[in-house]
């Protein structure tokens, strides 16, 4: 199960996302992603409760970074990346010792500080 729940104040919507972050999940996450990048200049997304995560939910939280990137709005997690993602990000592969591999930004959320 997947409960995501959208909080707007002026030009800041956060996104606070408890439950499994799976493939099952993955059109509900990708919809509040989208509704909240039209939404709005600066998307907080809030990590609360995460039970499961697996490659889909990597995937969407890169490209929507990009995207909000691409589109000058500020896109930014409230806290750190909870365990479940850092686990699945480290067996994937996904941290790196630069960020985003065509330069699009600085503040990739798979940067190690291990390099």
């Amino acid at each position: 199960m997947l409960d995501l729940k959208t909080e707007r104040n002026s030009d800041e919507v956060k996104l606070t996302i408890n439950g499994n972050l799976t493939v099952e999940n993955a059109d509900a996450f990708l919809k509040s992603l989208i509704e909240v990048m039209e939404d709005s200049t600066f998307i907080v997304l809030s990590f609360e409760d995460i039970t499961g995560a697996d490659m889909s939910c990597l995937q969407l939280l890169c490209s929507a970074h990009r995207t909000a990137v691409a589109r000058n709005k500020k896109f930014s997690l409230k806290g750190q990346l909870p365990e479940v993602l850092k686990v699945v990000a480290e067996s994937a592969e996904y941290f790196q010792c630069k960020s985003c591999k065509d330069g699009i930004s600085d503040d990739c959320y798979w940067v190690s500080h291990n390099c």
